[in-house]
């Protein structure tokens, strides 16, 4: 028996935050019973298109949000889906052209209309106005309704009965709820009231944040008053290149000019803060394999993406380059490591988080005094079957795990969380078992 084929309407498929919660259902779902189609609004290429494909699933591209041909949308739908008669379930999450696709889906048979809200609030401009008025009639010829949250829902379906599908973790969970240990949590990232945070460390580490993603979030935000943002990003990443730097700066100058792109208080500015980690490799990590960045590049780099720089609207932040590399010998280093901290500690080396106390220089005498070369531990690549001061150490993750991810690392492929597939790391022998249910839908 062939699955049952369920229309995903969008408007494309990039990496955003209701694309990734459908491509999550879709990962997960038993895809012998239940298949996805997707039916976009831009005829471009989109970040999920070759998952989809890969998963079995097929994608249709229409025009209209390009053209702006209303009468040729309206003719192509009509033709998709008198083409397409296996379709008996649409499940749009495109309000704004729901009052099109769904009239047209009910006459042309498909008995299941879902209409999905991922959203509480519209923008404040004249587009955000548009997809109000055009969204208010997306419930003609809905059969069912779902939203991420009791709020959303309200907002698109008001007295309509919908069912909350949460996109996955519960953030109010998570919250601080205290005044005073929030105070205490954004005092120690340097985090005003008034401030929003965004962190990336680049695709080494899985972590896939997109432009897309900071663009919905900031946009968001400055619709709500604020008015300061900050970025934090890692250097020093294997395969880096100085693209890569001036990538940075280039993404602090959208976020500002997005910013005047929209409706603001007259008068007040926007302020962008870039802070910029020196990256170290660490043990039983996929890059323990990789030498760190010399503290001369990691230097070169930082006056590099200061000189990509060119708004006052934009302030850049940096970590001393010394204690990264301090950081990068400890992290890698043996026994021996011991007798240089105790003879740092007798010459004076304490305190040495604040920068008033911490010296360089004292460091260098000591690794000097025990005749240790520090270069030797974290300017140095490892071999993949090399020894290592941690070797004797099992943390359940196998060490084959480790090369089989450094080398899809430096290819700039990333790893499904291990909640959506299990990668065979070794970590599960510690459990006694599967480290998650994957019968369940864990999103």
């Amino acid at each position: 028996m062939p699955p049952i084929r369920v229309l995903q309407v969008m408007p494309a498929m990039d990496a955003g935050g209701m694309e990734t919660f459908v491509m999550n259902v879709y990962r997960t779902i038993d895809r012998e019973k239940v298949q996805f189609d997707f039916l976009y609004h831009y005829d471009k290429p989109c970040f999920f298109d070759d998952e989809i494909r890969a998963l079995g699933g097929r994608i249709f591209k229409l025009t209209v949000r390009q053209d702006n041909n209303l009468p040729r949308y309206l003719r192509d739908l009509r033709t998709l889906f008198a083409a397409h008669p296996e379709w008996r379930i649409i499940h749009g999450h495109y309000s704004g052209f729901g009052m099109f696709y769904n009239p047209a889906a009910r006459r042309a048979g498909i008995p299941v209309r879902c209409g999905h809200s991922h959203n509480t609030a519209y923008e404040r401009n004249f587009v955000g106005r548009l997809d109000h008025f055009m969204s208010s009639f997306f419930n003609i010829g809905l059969t069912d309704r779902f939203a991420c949250s009791e709020k959303a829902g309200q907002m698109l379906f008001g007295k309509h009965p919908f069912t909350v599908v949460p996109n996955g973790i519960d953030t109010a969970r998570f919250a601080a709820r205290d005044p005073q240990r929030r105070a205490l949590l954004r005092g120690e990232v340097g985090v005003t009231d008034q401030e929003i945070l965004f962190g990336h460390v680049g695709r080494f580490s899985d972590k896939n944040v997109t432009w897309d993603q900071i663009e919905r979030g900031c946009r968001i935000a400055f619709a709500e008053g604020y008015t300061s943002v900050k970025l934090y990003f890692m250097m020093g990443l294997p395969t880096e290149t100085l693209e890569d730097i001036k990538g940075i700066a280039d993404t602090a100058q959208q976020v500002v000019d997005l910013y005047y792109s929209m409706e603001h208080p007259k008068g007040k500015g926007v302020q962008v803060t870039i802070s910029v980690a020196c990256f170290v490799p660490k043990p039983d990590t996929p890059f323990q394999f990789c030498a760190q960045d010399r503290r001369e590049t990691l230097r070169e780099k930082q006056k590099y993406l200061l000189s990509c720089v060119h708004s006052r609207k934009i302030k850049v932040n940096y970590h001393d380059s010394a204690t990264s590399v301090l950081e990068g010998v400890f992290a890698k280093g043996d026994r021996r490591m011991g007798r240089v901290i105790e003879t740092a500690y007798h010459n004076g080396a304490f305190f040495d988080t604040w920068e008033e106390f911490f010296s360089y220089d004292r460091w260098l005498e000591a690794f000097a005094a025990c005749g240790l070369d520090p270069d030797f531990y974290n300017y140095r690549a490892l071999g993949l079957d090399e020894v290592t001061p941690w070797s004797h150490l099992d943390v359940g993750v196998t060490h084959a795990h480790l090369v089989r991810e450094y080398q899809k690392a430096l290819q700039a492929q990333t790893t499904q969380p291990c909640n959506r597939q299990c990668s065979a790391c070794g970590a599960n022998k510690l459990l006694g078992g599967p480290c998650f249910d994957y019968s369940k839908n864990s999103l």
